[in-house]
């Protein structure tokens, strides 16, 4: 099993503070069955050049591998693997930057995005396309947020493209709206679980409780298959 979207890389942002806590929190997810964790610290455009963010993220990652490394063998490898990315908030014209492949998912060509809180306007749908046709698959983050800002009709239309679909564990337990949510996982053929886990107790690991909450509801070749679309991602 595969976390898509955590913020477990120490410093870089909302998430995990420090390199202890950030393996705190791999233990969690090894305990919970996850194999891999991808590293999706925030990427904001408008407050900080690529090149800039990158190297802010190697340093952290450089932390982080140091605090692994000083781990007893049997522990160090119980631990997931690690894959790098970032979780980049849509901006206008993504389609004229030149190193956007450099904040996609490892060595694949899968981009974690984050699309505004405002409404959506076409420019903003049209963005998906437009990484699209750069050969860019966007992924989109938590859509579960989005419910009570957007319209029905556009949430669709969202669910509804061939892309990705990312639906955060913690919103499956949410009264009504989670029962809503497991049911549009069930149906749409894009959808993807993961964490978006922040911290070890507000925001924690919980892959566990969101795959467990989809198995009450869903037949388990469905589940199964929620999985497997989150493990492709990160395959070049």
């Amino acid at each position: 099993m595969v976390d898509i979207h955590t913020h477990i890389l120490p410093g870089m942002d909302d998430g995990a503070a420090t390199a202890e806590i950030s393996i705190e929190m791999l233990r969690r997810q090894a305990e919970q069955g996850v194999t891999a964790v991808v590293l999706t610290p925030h990427f904001y455009r408008d407050r900080e050049e690529t090149q800039q963010f990158l190297a802010r993220r190697e340093r952290a990652m450089a932390r982080l591998q140091a605090a692994i490394d000083a781990l007893p063998e049997q522990e160090r490898e119980a631990l997931p693997d690690l894959i790098l990315g970032a979780e980049v908030a849509w901006r206008p014209n993504m389609k004229l930057w030149d190193d956007v492949d450099q904040l996609c998912i490892g060595s694949t060509r899968n981009l974690l995005l984050e699309l505004p809180a405002t409404k959506w306007t076409d420019q903003v749908l049209n963005t998906i396309y437009n990484l699209l046709n750069m050969g860019i698959t966007p992924v989109l983050a938590h859509l579960e947020r989005y419910s009570y800002t957007q319209r029905r009709a556009v949430l669709e239309h969202v669910e509804g493209m061939d892309v990705p679909v990312q639906i955060s564990a913690g919103a499956l337990q949410r009264p009504f709206v989670g029962c809503k949510l497991v049911h549009i996982m069930g149906r749409e053929q894009n959808m993807i679980l993961a964490s978006d886990c922040h911290s070890r107790n507000h925001r924690p690991p919980n892959m566990c409780e969101g795959v467990a909450r989809l198995r009450q509801k869903l037949d388990p070749q469905t589940v199964d298959e929620i999985l497997e679309r989150g493990n492709r991602l990160i395959i070049p």
